[in-house]
């Protein structure tokens, strides 16, 4: 009887102590895997708020950069109208034209603001998240490569978002700039050097990169898919 007894008092707490054990790691696990399906969602409203920011944004500026022939077209005539007497009212047709081009571009440039916003929160939750799998632990298979590749992805997703950015300010400055010397053109105070609003040397080389980046970023999450599994 009183060896019966003994054994309970061993054996209970014993299996209290296990069950608390087991309990931790089950919650430690489960904690884990919900880390992941937060970052896994997380990425996917990143890959949707920044492809929400693009498509509209390089269609518009497919529309612009194919409209430059016209922007040099008018430019020259401005230019070669201030060299003749009398044109300053074909020249002020011409920098009006020039003007209205331009202005529907930041207008339609300014509708972008709200996906750019949009995407950002996206990125910055995507960051967040990546950082808490940089802590998972060994309870999950692949965990330090898991870590490494959620960081690598929202790296590669506010890469992909600066450059979606300066594509942006690039084209709004030198609108700018064009639509302040067309304006000093039509006042006659500008001088007959008119640039071309941008250079489409600058929108393809940053186009490029964009779609460089996307493709890496496509590659990691596959990656991260992989390990998960």
């Amino acid at each position: 009887m009183k060896r019966n007894n003994i054994y309970k008092m061993v054996l209970i707490p014993f299996l209290m102590v296990l069950a608390a054990i087991s309990f931790f790691f089950y919650r430690m696990y489960q904690k884990d895997t919900t880390s992941i399906e937060h970052f896994v969602a997380s990425y996917k409203k990143s890959e949707k708020a920044i492809s929400g920011f693009s498509i509209p944004f390089f269609a518009l500026n497919l529309n612009y950069t194919t409209g430059l022939d016209q922007d040099i077209k008018i430019y020259n005539q401005i230019t070669g109208s201030m060299k003749m007497p009398g044109a300053s009212g074909e020249r002020k047709i011409m920098v009006k034209e020039a003007i209205a081009r331009n202005t529907y571009l930041l207008d339609q440039l300014s509708k972008t603001n709200e996906s750019e916003h949009k995407a950002d929160s996206a990125i910055k939750e995507l960051k967040a998240n990546a950082v808490v799998l940089s802590g998972l632990s060994s309870l999950i298979k692949n965990d330090a490569e898991l870590g490494n590749t959620a960081t690598e992805i929202a790296d590669l997703c506010k890469k992909e978002f600066n450059n979606l950015s300066a594509y942006k300010r690039i084209i709004l400055k030198k609108t700018n700039e064009a639509n302040e010397i067309l304006q000093n053109t039509e006042e006659g105070k500008a001088s007959l050097n008119l640039p071309v609003t941008i250079r489409t040397e600058s929108l393809d080389s940053i186009s490029k990169e964009f779609k460089n980046l996307n493709n890496s970023t496509k590659a990691a999450y596959i990656l991260f898919q992989s390990l998960v599994q």
